[in-house]
Formats: C-alpha cells, sequence, structure tokens
C-alpha cells in the first residue's frame, strides 16, 4: 500500500510543474516581480539570503 501512495504523490507533484526545458536563468528582480514582493520582503530575503557563487 506504501508503494502505491508514493508512487501517487510523485505523479501529483510531476503534473503540478512544468516539465525541463526552461533554460532560462531567472533574476532576483525578476523574481520578485514575478511574485509580487513588496520591498519590506524583498528586504527581508536580502538580509537573511547571502549572495551564491555560481561560477562553475
Amino acid at each position: 500500500m506504501l508503494q502505491k501512495i508514493l508512487r501517487f504523490l510523485d505523479y501529483i507533484i510531476k503534473g503540478s510543474y512544468k516539465a525541463g526545458g526552461n533554460k532560462h536563468i531567472f533574476t532576483d528582480q525578476e523574481l520578485y516581480e514575478e511574485y509580487n514582493l513588496t520591498d519590506e520582503e524583498i528586504n527581508i530575503i536580502e538580509s537573511v539570503i547571502k549572495e551564491a557563487d555560481l561560477k562553475k
């Protein structure tokens, strides 16, 4: 029974998100605008989250 539940949850999750193929890397500003964050919310994020080193 547990396997059926896990497979069902996997099925639900996969159906909820767009499948790959999106090569665009979103900037912080684009995400702030997409989710309509207020200046207060943005300030909280900026004060808590450190800048990621994306160099490969």
